[in-house]
């Protein structure tokens, strides 16, 4: 059923990007000024306006008990945005306006609606602080996506990530410089088949293909001890060959089973079952390979919002409710559709990257070479899904693409690791200064990282050590670099 909505708000149903009698917001006659969210940077005005008396906004309440839900809401948000600075006399006259926000130029989509007032009289530069805004946002496939945002899969692995994800890595292996596939790729020792309904350990040395690789949190505790985990050993490599009973393994395993069936791949490698764990030999042959493990990986899946190999990471989300919906309906023929206004203090944030770079997953020691080696690396956090390559980022609420860190410089106030050794190598001639700065970077924030042993240190670092060795060709020593000391 169609809300009702009065003479102002049915603008909120127009489908402005194909709507030729009205301005278009995408036409590059954006405002060019600062937002007053933390998201919107550019603004189209929109054919909504409404005079009312501050502050107790009779006019608005009035359209809300005539039976327009949207005025009821955006009174509410006017009034607990209101701060003591707003403070007027009462009944003052005041004109409420609303504009789309972009984050750029660029953006083809309005990352939400702001609405402000004005006092009647005042300069339009004298404004209040009171600014309410709503994230603008819908179901993906709804004919309302198409001009707004897309709201996030309850499910972190519903059939529409999947198709994301899928779109994700051939955009980038398709048109990213540093992404490119440019030969087969080497397989490592053993790898997993998950094509079978319970998957086996297979040796796959000398061969060439595709597979995905997983990092995660092992999470040893004293109630959680090594000597618990799933793992192969000598005795059980057997076992592993023949057959591995799914529901046997730790959930997180699962999880990257099902994630690495959803991309179409049959092989995967996960370190606890791909390396014997009690034999030394096996075990110092395969960390010095870390870095072709990951480097060559089609994607590796991280298990971002996990603690443990138990702990899993496709945990359903909290689904986020809209305060109004809204009906969209197409002026040039086509399905009618909906979209949602969400509070933005609730709705997950596009560009917040904490997510990931606050998680237990990203403290540990060992995830450090394994986000920074890998063409690309796929997060599952707790909020939102985050595919970061070597070329640029995305998300399913489509995140702007962060800055990357060059040598001790940080370029914007987000940044990015992956993809740094590759522009590193690409210079011509190469700057070995920058590359000394950028390694002890690396250095300095690996050394901040979690270890369970300590003997682990130098191993856990190796495949970061051999990438910049690669672009120098010098020795190292205990992690420093002969010629440098």
């Amino acid at each position: 059923m169609v809300p009702a909505l009065c003479d102002k708000c049915i603008h909120f149903t127009v489908d402005y990007k194909f709507h030729t009698s009205a301005p278009i917001p995408l036409d590059g006659r954006l405002a060019h000024r600062l937002s007053y969210t933390r998201e919107n940077r550019f603004f189209f005005k929109l054919p909504w306006e409404c005079n009312d008396l501050w502050p107790s906004l009779p006019g608005l309440q009035d359209s809300f008990e005539a039976g327009c839900a949207l005025c009821g809401v955006i009174r509410t948000k006017l009034l607990a945005g209101a701060k003591p600075s707003d403070s007027v006399e009462p009944d003052v006259e005041i004109t409420i306006r609303a504009e789309y926000g972009f984050e750029d130029q660029r953006q083809r989509k309005p990352t939400g609606v702001v609405f402000d007032y004005q006092i009647v009289g005042q300069s339009q530069w004298h404004r209040t602080t009171v600014q309410p805004s709503f994230i603008l946002a819908a179901p993906r496939g709804n004919p309302a996506s198409r001009q707004f945002r897309e709201v996030s899969s309850v499910d972190p692995l519903s059939l529409d990530n999947q198709a994301r994800i899928r779109e994700w890595i051939t955009k980038c292996k398709d048109s990213h410089e540093y992404c490119k596939t440019k030969a087969p790729q080497a397989l490592p020792t053993r790898l997993i088949d998950v094509q079978l309904a319970n998957p086996r350990l297979v040796s796959t040395k000398g061969k060439t293909g595709t597979y995905a690789a997983l990092s995660y949190c092992w999470g040893l505790s004293p109630s959680n001890p090594f000597t618990s985990m799933y793992t192969t050993t000598i005795a059980t490599l057997p076992s592993r060959k023949a057959e591995m009973h799914f529901s046997a393994l730790p959930l997180t395993l699962q999880h990257a089973i099902l994630v690495t069936r959803a991309l179409g791949l049959q092989y995967l490698w996960i370190d606890a079952l791909c390396i014997i764990q009690d034999s030394a030999s096996d075990t110092a042959h395969e960390i010095q390979a870390m870095d072709a493990v990951y480097g060559n990986a089609e994607v590796v899946i991280c298990a971002t919002s996990g603690t443990s190999s138990k702990s899993g990471f496709l945990t359903p989300r909290q689904e986020v409710q809209p305060l109004f919906t809204a009906p969209f309906l197409p002026c040039e023929g086509g399905d009618a559709g909906a979209y949602g206004f969400y509070d933005p203090e609730t709705f997950p944030k596009r560009n917040d990257w904490q997510a990931v770079e606050m998680s237990e997953w990203n403290k540990r020691a060992w995830t450090f070479q394994e986000r920074i080696v890998p063409p690309r690396v796929l997060h599952f956090s707790h909020s939102t899904l985050r595919l970061e390559c070597r070329t640029s980022d995305f998300s399913e609420l489509e995140c702007a693409p962060r800055q990357v860190v060059v040598g001790n410089s940080v370029l914007g106030n987000d940044y990015r690791y992956l993809g740094v050794l590759e522009r590193l190598a690409a210079q011509e001639p190469r700057d070995k200064l920058e590359i000394y700065e950028t390694y002890y970077k690396f250095a300095c924030e690996y050394s901040k990282r979690v270890l369970n042993f300590e003997k682990d240190r130098q191993a856990a670092f190796s495949a970061v050590v051999k990438r910049f060795w690669e672009l120098m060709e010098k020795e190292c020593l205990y992690g420093l670099w002969v010629e440098d000391i």
